[in-house]
This record gives C-alpha cells, sequence and structure tokens, in this order.
C-alpha cells in the first residue's frame, strides 16, 4: 500500500514538473516559414530541444501515420504546410533537411509501439500530409452508386492524411 501511494506521489511529482515547465520559445503551431526555419535552427540548442520532446510527447495516436501527421499538425499551421515542400520542389522550404524532420521521426520512434516502423514510410506520410495541406482532392463515392440509380453521381472529399496514415498502417 505504502509503496502505491509513493509511486501516485511520484508520477504526481513528475506531472506538476512537465506542466511547469516553459513551453517553447516560440508559439506553436507556427504561422510563418519563418518562424518554421527560427524553430529548425534552434533545435540544435538542448534546451529548446528538450521542451519541444516534451511537448511532443503527449501526442498520442492509434497508428504511426496518425501520430506523425498529428505532430505535424502541432508543428505548423495547414497554410504554413501549403507553402513548403518535403523535397524543396519549385524554390521552396525543403522538410527533408531540416532538424524538426529527424526530430519528429525520433518522437515517433521512441515510443515502443512504433519503434520498428521504417523512416521510408514515415518520410512517406510526411510527404502525404505536406502535400494534401495544398491539395484536397475529389473522389466518387462508391456507395452512391449502390444506393442510387447511377444517374446521380455523389462525390465526397477524402482526407488523404486519414488514406495515407491507413496505408501506412496496412505495410
Amino acid at each position: 500500500m505504502n509503496a502505491l501511494r509513493a509511486t501516485v506521489e511520484r508520477l504526481t511529482a513528475e506531472i506538476a514538473r512537465l506542466a511547469n515547465k516553459h513551453a517553447p520559445s516560440l508559439p506553436l503551431p507556427v504561422a510563418s516559414v519563418k518562424q518554421l526555419q527560427e524553430v529548425d535552427s534552434k533545435m540544435l540548442d538542448s534546451k529548446f530541444h528538450s521542451a519541444m520532446a516534451d511537448y511532443f510527447r503527449g501526442i498520442n495516436a492509434p497508428s504511426a501515420g496518425a501520430l506523425l501527421r498529428r505532430m505535424l499538425e502541432r508543428l505548423m499551421t495547414r497554410a504554413v504546410a501549403s507553402q513548403i515542400t518535403y523535397s524543396g520542389a519549385r524554390q521552396t522550404f525543403a522538410f527533408k533537411r531540416t532538424q524538426l524532420k529527424a526530430f519528429l521521426l525520433g518522437q515517433v520512434h521512441e515510443r515502443t509501439e512504433y519503434a520498428t516502423i521504417q523512416d521510408s514510410m514515415l518520410n512517406e506520410c510526411c510527404k502525404g500530409w505536406l502535400h494534401c495541406a495544398r491539395d484536397k482532392r475529389y473522389t466518387p463515392n462508391p456507395c452512391a452508386r449502390e444506393s442510387g440509380d447511377g444517374s446521380q453521381e455523389s462525390t465526397r472529399i477524402v482526407d488523404l492524411d486519414e488514406q495515407n496514415a491507413s496505408d501506412l498502417d496496412a505495410n
């Protein structure tokens, strides 16, 4: 009983310590590419890196793809994501060359259940999320043909983030 009480007190103290830590000095999610570049350059500072790690450890998701997507959503707005590309095509900011990308992949791998996920799969998830930030697509709704007479074609918006996460989980 005393051991349980000591464990609860230790965990409560740890929660309080983490809650009282200073948040990263830049507001997240970042609202401009310039802020994203500033955050990326600050990742080399150990105190900032530690604060960012504490911030991202609080994010949970049912799959590795969903976890990475939630982390990206906390890191930058969709408006910022729509202005950058993964590879730096069209003279844009290249996310694949950042400290942030390596940091986020490391945060995913820190989770025991995702420790064996290949980086290539996570990279594809990053590419998909960045691409979808500027390109929501329409696809025919397969259920509409079954329920209707087929004369009206129904469309639905597909969130490619969810689709990419499903594809990632299937692998």
